[in-house]
């Protein structure tokens, strides 16, 4: 059986700082709670099938050095069939009180391994405060635990 891979995208969103125009960077760790994971083997050789949601805290430093710390919540899935490993949606925010929703892909990591680096990669859309009617877009490169981002909001 499989397990699904907890994407922390939503760490990569927390980077954008007050200059909401500016490309961002940064690195994040990730402490996921609430996990709930089900997973549907696949019967006779087909692929898994199922879902994961979770909440968490991300805490980032932008390219300025700036931390920030927020929480978010994501459910991602399996994508059986399909050129990418997961997809999901996550909401979250930032301690301005700025807010967002996020579409995100990730690539498979060596043997679905959590412990295993992937590649994810999305679109922002911002909800409230100074993101709301704003658009942008994402790339991580991390575990479950932590990783580098980089994107910009438009």
């Amino acid at each position: 059986m499989k397990s699904i891979s907890i994407c922390t995208v939503a760490a990569a969103l927390f980077a954008a700082g007050p200059a909401l125009a500016l490309p961002y960077t940064g690195t994040f760790a990730t402490d996921a709670s609430s996990v709930v994971q089900i997973i549907l083997p696949g019967a006779n050789g087909a692929p898994d099938q199922g879902g994961v949601m979770f909440k968490g805290v991300s805490k980032t430093t932008d390219s300025s050095g700036k931390n920030d710390s927020a929480p978010y919540t994501c459910i991602s899935w399996l994508t059986p069939g399909q050129a990418t490993a997961t997809s999901g949606v996550c909401n979250g925010g930032n301690s301005a009180g700025d807010t967002w929703s996020a579409l995100i892909v990730c690539a498979a990591n060596p043997g679905a391994d959590p412990t295993k680096p992937n590649q994810c990669w999305g679109a922002l859309r911002g909800t409230g405060g100074a993101l709301k009617g704003k658009t942008g877009q994402f790339s991580q490169f991390g575990t479950g635990a932590g990783g580098t981002t980089q994107g910009a909001w438009n």
